[in-house]
């Protein structure tokens, strides 16, 4: 393992190297091992104390009586324990305060969330009317009862200090929530954490990965937890999705924080630097993680310490913590500055690889008709399959045919890849100009395409360029290799953008930009963008303005930055799946926490139809039985495109709905709270599975109940006495039944069997056994509660658990079926047999034939388990690179950091001046040989004027292993001058500043080298691991060159700057705030 050699530090502090060196162990440790295992943020509690700790919680209840303090009382005893808790430290003891803080928060939020709702909530007032007529003036008080008074006096308060809404500093006696409990009948304004809350927030408070099924409160769980850290006076991140949920959370949560005397902010996207610093100041924190993170890379761009606006970074508590962690962890945080400037005419190479593509397309067509007329016993037939599906992947024709001769496809593959070449036979695909791989994204020319595009652009031969980039990466490329690399990067990223990406699945055009979709969610990412020039040439593709790539000016991952934090955790209702990676990348540990309530959902088996238009109508069906019964529908899709198909088919079936996607996402928050209505159908992407509530209208279940009710009697009263329900459970079927028993004139048999639960309802004058016509019944179905449809198969199985978790939350009933069809490009795999599903193959009420059963679910699963697989090896390889890379950048930026707050920047000058001046004499005697002494001289002598204006004529003749000591003594004595003329606080101003410029341009050249390096690393190592072990040392030695650079450059600007633009000092001058403003403004 190659680490930094001390002595190369020159001006920064060497703590930040020996973290650097530190990481580097770990990235090995994590290779060698797959763990990295490290401590945890808080001290994990014993296996037997984790059962007892909620019992202690409560029992801490008791002891504090906290239902008996007043608002005051509560917060001045949590305030009292953080005292306690700083003037006796130790994290032992801090653990014992758990139950104690826990109490006391669990009172708060029972109030603030429950009692405090009467005066936030006038449809539910009229329970108190009588008192906020008296509190009003309207009546007088003779007939109120004592608790009747105590919430007139609460009312009178809230009206004084804030009229028409409470005021977050509002405090009450206990006896204003005792009223209110005896009062509260129908528990309108009762709200009570569950024990399953209590212990989501120790789990939290252990550094774990909390899993919480959707609906269990993992808000107001992760508000205990925040609360405990900020007793130990520690500042709490907590990251949301969205800056939606950031907002809502914070509001939500704000009246519980500042009743117990923290403060709380949101950072949201418009905010400025004023209002970002002024929000980080307080105890707890909510945002999104770019939020934090971009603020974290705009610090490490800051010229002085004014400039920083955000503190360390001590906890983060992550929501939905698998996308943000997992999901999105492909997905680097980066800064752009300016734009690097047209190269090349892209609309040049636009055009050229369109009629590249058009080319092949009908070339694909060609293939396509000849197989139309070719025997499929003929030995031709299964080459011209693959040449088709090689030309164009995603031709629907050619995909059928493959899926449905998977052997006849296999054996073309092994005659255009024989031996298990890894590159087709060119004697087989001379006709074709390129080669596409949609599940890498890869796309490769053949000598047609080459020559072809080399026609229409000039030369860009791409092996040239790349051998002198490995050639190069400590020199400055030619102009000419330059031009012909970027050319064939511009190429290749047009082939990408016709080839790979799909519109409406990979992004959308909207107001005349290309925005990117997030593949795990469907939302819009509108501040990303694709890197290396893929985005300008899909702009190009699209016909929108093509902006030119912009430099990189900050970047680090997300694994890179959230690792930052002291203390890390996070919860989501789907973490089982990722538990493997959250070890490997963050050394963080999977739990579950279970429901408060049994569920009640019932997830009704897979269906798969042979043909999309089946599918499509099947889920018309579907929507319009529930539709019937007015029960709410949310109909999954996972593409824009989709979501609009879906809509124009449920319109032509005269269903009204609401369709949420990315490009309508502003209406999320009202589809999203109407979803949940009576009657309600929702066409969604996967934007509806994270975040987001679908709240059930107050009894619904009682108004589908009624209208089930009356559907059985308008079909009785038909020509047939008799008509069957399926239910979707046995409480649904017994609901029904009691219901139905209710009604006058009807008889309710049961006919439940082998997990099928029906009902048979006839008339009580109708025969008792109608067997003999049971074709010509009618039938219902029926369920309770939000049904989700999903219309496609998900490849991530955490997704399709997000969609399913919108139903059935909180112990509701509802349901939930997966209606697919063979269609579906993800379902099958080219080349592999599909499932022998003879046994489940069903018809179904519209005579579409379709599969279910035991087989199907299991074909689903493990379709699933491999597309995980594959996605979680593509994100280990790159999380392998860019754990190194992100340990450059977290020891660069604790440096700057330093560099910042250093009294005296300029202290290790003399160290920095040694190395300086042992470079140069080096770079002209190599080796120390004296092979020309008089050129070598001279050109040191010229090198020393021009970098540091200095005259080396009095060295000439000296013994050449004193020049380096002799030539640090004329640069020290000229900083001295320095340093004198300006005086010593200007001189140390000057040197931050300028220690900055060099650093930060060092800085970009080097994250470029190492860029390069990756290439260089994998083309000449055999195996992944070989590969980055090679990046790792590499990246060691160019750290190490990356120090003498910015010594260096730092020596000979400091030696070169203008004095003249400074005023000289006599003497020094007293700590200036202008200071660092005013040298930076000279040195930019």
């Amino acid at each position: 393992m190659a680490s930094i050699n001390p002595k190369s530090i020159g001006i920064f502090e060497s703590v930040a190297t020996n973290r650097w060196s530190a990481g580097l162990e770990k990235v090995a440790r994590t290779l060698i091992d797959g763990a990295a295992k490290v401590g945890h943020a808080w001290p994990a509690l014993e296996e037997q104390r984790k059962q007892e700790v909620v019992q202690e919680i409560r029992r801490a209840r008791g002891t504090l009586q906290v239902q008996y303090l007043s608002d005051s009382r509560l917060k001045s005893t949590l305030q009292s324990i953080k005292t306690e808790v700083k003037t006796s430290p130790g994290r032992p003891k801090a653990v014992d305060y758990v139950p104690s803080v826990f109490a006391i928060v669990d009172e708060c939020i029972r109030r603030r969330l429950g009692a405090w709702r009467l005066f936030d909530d006038p449809p539910r007032q009229a329970i108190f009317g009588d008192c906020f007529k008296v509190a009003n003036g309207e009546t007088g008080a003779s007939k109120l009862d004592a608790e009747e008074i105590a919430i007139v006096q609460a009312i009178k308060l809230a009206q004084s200090v804030s009229p028409g809404r409470y005021g977050l500093d509002l405090q009450f006696p206990a006896s204003f929530y005792r009223a209110v409990e005896v009062k509260d009948a129908e528990s309108d304004y009762r709200y009570r954490p569950t024990d399953e809350q209590l212990l989501a927030g120790v789990r939290l408070l252990e550094g774990k990965v909390v899993e919480m099924q959707a609906g269990e409160g993992k808000t107001v769980a992760i508000a205990f937890s925040a609360v405990m850290y900020a007793v130990l006076g520690r500042s709490v991140h907590i990251l949301t999705a969205n800056d939606y949920l950031a907002e809502r959370d914070c509001r939500l949560l704000a009246e519980v924080y500042h009743a117990l005397g923290f403060s709380v902010e949101a950072i949201l996207d418009p905010m400025d630097d004023f209002e970002r610093k002024a929000a980080y100041k307080c105890d707890i924190v909510y945002g999104t993680l770019r939020q934090f993170g971009f603020d974290y890379l705009r610090d490490n761009l800051a010229r002085g310490k004014q400039e920083v606006i955000q503190p360390l970074l001590q906890v983060a508590i992550v929501d939905e913590v698998d996308q943000a962690l997992i999901d999105e962890a492909d997905t680097p945080l980066i800064i752009a500055g300016v734009p690097l400037g047209k190269s090349q005419p892209l609309h040049r190479v636009n055009r050229a690889v369109a009629g590249m593509v058009a080319r092949q397309e009908d070339l694909a067509g060609e293939y396509l008709t000849t197989l139309r007329d070719t025997d499929p016993s003929h030995a031709s037939y299964a080459t011209l399959i693959c040449l088709g599906l090689l030309a164009s992947p995603r031709n629907e024709q050619l995909r059928r045919l493959a899926l449905i001769n998977p052997r006849t496809y296999r054996r073309g593959m092994e005659d255009l890849y024989p031996n298990g070449n890894d590159s087709p036979d060119e004697s087989i695909t001379g006709d074709l100009y390129y080669i596409v791989d949609p599940q890498e994204g890869l796309v490769t020319l053949t000598e047609k395409g080459m020559a072809f595009l080399e026609g229409q652009l000039g030369d860009f031969n791409v092996a040239a360029s790349r051998n002198e980039v490995n050639a190069s990466l400590e020199g400055q490329l030619s102009r000419r290799a330059m031009r012909r690399l970027d050319l064939a990067n511009q190429v290749y990223q047009s082939l990408r953008a016709h080839l790979i990406l799909e519109q409406d699945v990979d992004y959308v055009v909207a107001d005349g930009s290309v925005f990117l979709l997030d593949k795990y969610t469907g939302r819009l990412k509108p501040d990303n963008s694709y890197q290396d020039g893929l985005q300008p040439a899909l702009q190009a593709k699209e016909g929108v303005a093509v902006e030119p790539d912009h430099e990189s000016l900050a970047q680090i991952s997300v694994q890179g930055f959230v690792t930052r934090y002291q203390s890390l955790a996070g919860i989501t209702g789907t973490a089982s799946n990722a538990s493997e990676e959250f070890w490997r990348w963050y050394s963080l540990k999977v739990v579950s926490v279970p429901t408060t309530h049994p569920s009640k959902r019932s997830d009704l088996p897979t269906r798969i139809f042979l043909a999309e238009e089946d599918r499509t109508a099947a889920i018309v069906a579907e929507v319009v039985s529930c539709n019937l019964l007015g029960r709410p529908v949310l109909a999954g899709v996972q593409t824009v495109e989709q979501s609009w198909k879906l809509s124009q088919v449920l319109q032509s079936a005269g269903i009204p709905h609401k369709v949420l996607n990315a490009v309508n996402s502003f209406e999320e928050a009202e589809i999203v709270r109407d979803a949940g209505n009576y009657g309600a159908v929702t066409v969604a992407t996967n934007m509806a599975g994270r975040g987001t509530d679908v709240v059930l209208a107050t009894d619904l279940d009682r108004d589908v109940l009624r209208q089930s009710v009356s559907l059985v009697r308008n079909r009785l009263a038909g020509d047939c006495p008799h008509v069957r329900i399926r239910c979707n459970s046995r409480t649904e079927a017994q609901l029904l039944r009691e219901t139905l028993l209710a009604q006058p004139g009807l008889r309710v048999g049961d006919e439940s069997k082998q997990g099928c639960y029906s009902l048979l309802v006839s008339l009580e004058n109708a025969p008792s056994n109608p067997d003999k016509d049971i074709g010509s019944i009618p039938t219902l179905d029926f369920g309770l509660g939000l049904h989700v449809v999903s219309s496609e198969f998900n490849q991530f199985p955490r997704v399709a658990l997000q969609l399913k978790g919108r139903s059935g939350r909180q112990g509701n009933f509802g349901s939930s079926r997966a209606l697919l069809s063979w269609d579906d490009k993800s379902l099958l795999s080219l080349g592999r047999r599909g499932p022998n599903l003879a046994r489940c193959r069903r018809v179904d009420d519209g005579s579409r034939t379709y599969f279910e059963g035991n087989e199907v679910e299991r074909f689903i699963r493990n379709r699933q388990i491999e597309a995980e697989t594959e996605a979680a090896h593509r994100r280990s390889v790159l999380g392998d690179y860019s754990a190194v890379v992100d340990e450059h950048c977290a020891a660069y930026y604790e440096m700057r950091r330093q560099l910042l707050n250093k009294v005296n920047p300029a202290e290790n000058l003399p160290l920095s001046v040694a190395d300086t001046a042992r470079h140069l004499v080096e770079s002209h005697f190599p080796r120390m040989d004296l092979i020309n002494y008089a050129n070598q001289f001279t050109n040191l002598a010229e090198d020393a004027r021009h970098m540091f204006e200095i005259d080396l004529s009095s060295l000439r003749g000296v013994a050449l292993d004193e020049v380096p000591h002799k030539l640090a003594e004329h640069l020290l004595e000229s900083l001295e001058v320095r340093r004198a003329h300006i005086g010593k606080e200007r001189f140390n101003e000057l040197a931050r500043q300028l220690l900055l410029e060099c650093g930060d341009e060092a800085w970009l050249q080097h994250r470029k080298i190492l860029r390069r390096s990756v290439f260089s690393s994998v083309a000449a190592s055999i195996g992944h691991k070989s590969a980055v072990a090679d990046y790792i040392i590499h990246a060691a030695e160019q750290w190490e060159r990356f120090q003498e650079t910015v010594s260096d450059l730092f020596i000979s600007r400091t030696l070169t700057f203008p004095l003249p633009a400074i005023a000289p000092a006599s003497e020094d001058i007293g700590e200036d705030p202008q200071l660092s403003r005013e040298i930076g403004q000279l040195v930019a």
